[in-house]
Order: structure tokens, then C-alpha cells, then sequence
């Protein structure tokens, strides 16, 4: 039979009993030398979507801070994560900011800054239901839709002010040629987008080319008559137009 050690109880080390308190977390290094513990909080993802969104986009200064602003806005109203967000959800957010939302003015938000708002969440979810269609499928903008505002009349010129701008083209000096030009263009009807566009190049002494136009295919010409280059039963996007300078 081998010979097995035998020790003594009082060659045992003490044994230290450790209380254990389950309801409440152990303190770190840092807490038990008395610093304040810091807690760090969980990124918040619906807003990094935001930022990402916004880094992807080429967007000017003003859209991007409207943007940041009417989305961060949105988030505020609702604890949904974008892929839980549906038509309704944009529905009921439309009727928010139409009946409760008040601007930093203490004023209801008009049409207009509610149409802007949703064109923010539009413009979103048209990017990330492309970007990650695995977290939104659809688009939950497309149906809401816009107010309808009405167009702003035209503030036209009475003949008393127009008198006025002719007669002062005749003080003008070295500008005078050019801007009488400019102002017989702008009397034809032309908008003052497609005047600042104009390059010497487009007028051959007779007909001028206005590239890229928006106006309607009827077109004044000398003597009153009307021509326009159609292709296909529409008017081509570019005309030339005949002034009488």
C-alpha cells in the first residue's frame, strides 16, 4: 500500500468568505480608486444612416444642413428603426407637422416647410431602400403626398416703370449697348436664367439660339410669326428664335 502524505488542519490556509452582491454590477479598477466610472452609450444606428445618407449625397451647404435638420426631426417624433417605418407612419408624420409642429417661432410650419420635410424623408428613403434593400424594401414616401401650393402670381411691370428703365439706359455709359440688349431680351419674354446663359457665339446677327429651354414651342418671331423645330410630334429641346433688336 503506498504511503500517502498526511497534514495537519493547522498547515491549512484561512479561508477569506466574500460576500456576493447579484444586484449590483462589480466596480472597476477605476471606480474602487474612486474615479467616476464613465458609461458608454450605445451608437445610436438609425443616425448613422443619416450621416452616411448625407456623405453620399452631393448635396450643397443649405440642403444638407435642411436635410440634417428635417431628418434628425423626424427621429425625434418616432422611436421606429427605418425598416419598421411604413406609408402611415410618413402619413401621420405629415398630419404632425401639419396640425402640431411649431416652428422655434412658436408657428405653425406652412405647406411649404412641410413639402420640404418630406422631400428630406423622400430623398432618404429613396437612397437607403437602394443602399441597404435588405433593411428597407420599399420606398414608404411614395403615395404621401405633397400639399398643394399655389403659384405665386406674376408681379408685372405697369408701362409707367417700364418708361422708367428705358429712359435710363440712355444715362448708362460704356454698358449702354449691353444692357439695352439685355432688356430688349427680357421684354421678349425671355426668362432672366436663359438671358445669363447667352453667349455672344448663339446670335448670328439675325437669329438668336437659346439652348436647353423650358418655353412652350410657340415662339415670337419678326413680323409676329411663329417657328419651331419638331421632331418626332414634340418640339426639340433647343430653338432658334428671331428678335427684331
Amino acid at each position: 500500500m503506498p504511503h500517502e502524505d498526511v497534514y495537519p488542519f493547522n498547515s491549512l490556509p484561512n479561508i477569506n468568505v466574500i460576500p456576493l452582491d447579484f444586484d449590483r454590477p462589480p466596480e472597476s479598477t477605476q471606480a474602487r480608486r474612486g474615479r467616476r466610472q464613465s458609461q458608454t452609450q450605445p451608437p445610436d444606428l438609425r443616425s448613422m444612416k443619416v450621416q452616411e445618407f448625407l456623405e453620399s449625397s452631393n448635396l450643397s451647404a443649405n440642403t444638407r444642413t435642411s436635410y440634417t435638420r428635417q431628418l434628425n426631426r423626424f427621429l425625434e417624433w418616432t422611436d421606429l428603426h427605418w425598416g419598421d417605418i411604413k406609408p402611415r407612419h410618413i402619413s401621420q408624420y405629415k398630419a404632425y407637422l401639419s396640425h402640431e409642429a411649431l416652428t422655434t417661432g412658436r408657428k405653425k410650419l406652412s405647406p411649404s416647410s412641410v413639402n420640404s420635410t418630406l422631400g428630406a424623408l423622400h430623398s432618404f428613403f429613396k437612397w437607403i431602400s437602394l443602399a441597404y434593400p435588405d433593411l428597407v424594401s420599399n420606398n414608404p414616401t411614395i403615395g404621401v403626398k405633397f400639399h398643394k401650393i399655389p403659384e405665386t402670381p406674376d408681379k408685372a411691370l405697369d408701362p409707367a416703370e417700364i418708361g422708367h428703365i428705358w429712359a435710363a439706359l440712355d444715362q448708362l455709359g460704356e454698358t449702354k449697348t449691353r444692357d439695352t440688349a439685355l432688356i430688349h431680351l427680357l421684354s421678349h419674354g425671355l426668362r432672366a436664367s436663359e438671358v445669363v446663359n447667352l453667349n455672344i457665339a448663339g446670335f448670328d446677327g439675325n437669329l438668336l439660339f437659346l439652348a436647353e429651354t423650358g418655353l412652350c414651342p410657340s415662339m415670337l418671331m419678326a413680323g409676329r410669326r411663329s417657328s419651331f423645330t419638331w421632331k418626332n410630334g414634340k418640339p426639340k429641346a433647343s430653338y432658334w428664335k428671331q428678335l427684331d433688336l
